[in-house]
């Protein structure tokens, strides 16, 4: 079974499974939740990084673009020094940027608080749906780099190396063992390199001397 399929085989549910809201499983936990959570942890590997000069977005693309993958964005940018990279539903990706960015949000405090607002308010409603996201935020907050890490239900980390998505668990481990807060950006980019090794990468660097 190739990458792709492995992908499809680790997020594929019965639809009817989790057709109805309310719906709890034998364990007593809420399906839709379930499932909101499922749907990210299959997607493209996002990294996020802070280094001793700014911080890293990372993320993996697919290696040949359709015309569709062309246009979608594969890193979120807020403003000149604040982005986020996700993995889940494409679809609650424009939804969480449309809602940013209509509301003139430019700074990691504004982001973070309103991206916990909209994910635990899809995740408490009962006519609304669990946006199915995972999402890691950088910026900076009075020249300080900021991470924050969060879940379907509005739940926020803030970390200073972190992965979302397929084969996070592997990522996370070369994070844990190489990451140190005098990396660089040049140190930094080869980390990355070092965890995706060959795949397609979008990669973006958040500099603290372009603040202002």
């Amino acid at each position: 079974m190739g990458k792709e399929e492995r992908k499809k085989a680790s997020i594929c549910q019965s639809s009817s499974e989790f057709a109805k809201s309310g719906m709890f499983s034998p364990e007593g936990r809420l399906l839709q939740i379930e499932w909101a959570r499922k749907c990210p942890s299959g997607g493209y590997l996002a990294v996020a990084m802070k280094t001793s000069d700014g911080l890293f977005l990372a993320k993996e693309k697919a290696a040949v673009n359709s015309k569709l993958e062309g246009e979608f964005p594969v890193i979120w940018h807020l403003g000149k020094c604040l982005a986020f990279v996700a993995t889940g539903n494409k679809g609650d990706m424009f939804h969480v940027y449309d809602t940013l960015t209509s509301e003139g949000v430019s700074t990691f405090k504004d982001a973070s608080r309103r991206i916990r607002g909209i994910l635990h308010e899809h995740a408490v409603s009962t006519i609304k749906r669990p946006l199915s996201l995972f999402i890691l935020l950088g910026g900076f907050d009075d020249g300080v780099q900021k991470i924050g890490n969060f879940d379907v239900l509005g739940y926020e980390v803030e970390c200073d190396a972190y992965a979302i998505g397929y084969e996070d668990t592997k990522a996370q481990r070369l994070l844990d063992r190489y990451w140190k807060p005098t990396l660089n950006q040049k140190s930094g980019l080869q980390l990355i390199k070092k965890i995706y090794g060959s795949s397609a990468t979008e990669t973006c660097f958040l500099s603290r001397s372009q603040q202002g």
